[in-house]
């Protein structure tokens, strides 16, 4: 628990430092944001943009702040603690633990991404992280994907650090792609690659790309979180973990209003869970030493929009039910069914998030007859209904 000085300004309109540096361009930060100066307009707030606090930094200036709520670092931190301002961040330092944070379940994002990689038959995976000795983030990435890797039995995640600032210009980027380059040359192929930076993921495909390497056949990436333009701009797309950074910024403002009020926040560190994983061309395939199991998943691909049995792949492979059924649990540990329901959902989720279509469009274009059965399918395996994940997951 924490305790705050009381609100410096408690009969006026609630003044709020929103501390994000939006002149770093990243989506992450635009939405949290969003949410955050949303919070704000609901609760009569006077938001005020100011990434560096300037407003409590530079006399001519001075602003009476009532609370903070923002990426707050070490240095900015000192500056809040100097006036005793309550402050919640959405970034966590070990040397902050006084501070009430929000972060987000980046660790189950990473497991998710795992599992996808595995699913798609991959056997072996790494991890491309932002420079800093393995930073908290990295370190939180690699132990949610070897979660997923370990429990199947596979050989942890091989990591690397290969970039920071971008700003750095040509040449910077001009080694950081030689740092890829001689990377991935190490790896045993086909492999499975999660990336934290949107960017480098993109770079990623087109090094491979100049190396004579496929995606997804020899390598799989996924970008750990980014911008949609990013991950759709070329070809390969590429598959990413997306959360829900409107909702921190709002929730985090929420956390800040209970301060300011003089209520005491329990547990002080809170995390938001939910991820989710939109697969694109980068990992849109199923690699598999099994040429039965093999034929079948991409069987199950491309016959996505129609409602498919077991028998028509059976039939179409011209073997038996039974010899099909058996060759899925002796190599994925699962039924053909689970995996037709497992790929046609992710082809549903694809066009709900990605597309404008109408939700009927949708499913005429699945095979289902009308849109209530199509509702109670997608809501049985989804957990919500067709348009409650459009509306949490759409980024139009």
């Amino acid at each position: 628990m924490t305790q705050q000085k009381d609100n410096p300004n408690p009969s006026a309109t609630k003044r709020v430092a929103i501390a994000i540096e939006l002149h770093a361009t990243l989506p992450w930060h635009y939405q949290c944001y969003e949410g955050a100066l949303q919070y704000g307009k609901e609760h009569g707030w006077a938001c005020m943009l100011d990434p560096y606090l300037f407003g409590l930094t530079d006399d001519r200036k001075a602003v009476a702040y009532d609370g903070v709520v923002g990426r707050i670092d070490p240095e900015l931190n000192e500056i809040i603690e100097q006036v005793g301002l309550p402050a919640v961040t959405l970034t966590k330092y070990k040397q902050m633990e006084q501070v009430p944070s929000l972060g987000l379940d980046s660790k189950a994002g990473a497991r998710a991404a795992a599992e996808h990689l595995i699913a798609s038959g991959y056997r072996r995976f790494g991890y491309i992280g932002i420079p800093g000795e393995f930073s908290a983030p990295n370190k939180r990435h690699i132990a949610g994907m070897n979660l997923a890797i370990e429990q199947h039995g596979f050989e942890p995640v091989i990591a690397t650090e290969v970039f920071g600032n971008f700003e750095e210009g040509r040449q910077y980027i001009a080694e950081a792609r030689e740092a890829l380059t001689q990377w991935i040359a190490t790896l045993v192929k086909p492999v499975g690659i999660v990336v934290r930076q949107s960017l480098m993921s993109r770079y990623l495909a087109q090094v491979c790309t100049e190396l004579g390497l496929r995606v997804p056949e020899d390598v799989g990436i996924v970008m750990h979180s980014g911008d949609e333009l990013t991950a759709t701009s070329a070809s390969p797309t590429i598959t990413a973990i997306e959360y829900d950074f409107y909702k921190q910024g709002y929730e985090a403002a929420a956390m800040l209003d209970k301060l300011m009020q003089g209520e005491a926040i329990d547990p002080i560190h809170k995390t938001i869970s939910g991820s989710q994983l939109i697969v694109r061309e980068s990992t849109d395939i199923f690699i598999c030493d099994d040429p039965l199991v093999r034929k079948a998943m991409h069987y199950i691909a491309e016959h996505v929009r129609e409602t498919i049995a077991v028998e028509d792949i059976a039939d179409a492979l011209q073997t038996s039910r039974r010899t099909l059924e058996r060759h899925f649990d002796d190599v994925l540990g699962k039924t053909i069914y689970s995996e037709i329901k497992r790929i046609r959902v992710g082809y549903i989720q694809r066009l709900l998030a990605e597309t404008g279509r109408s939700i009927s469009d949708i499913a005429h274009d699945c095979g289902f007859g009308n849109t209530s059965h199509f509702a109670r399918y997608f809501k049985a395996e989804a957990g919500m209904t067709p348009s409650a994940y459009r509306q949490a997951n759409s980024k139009s």
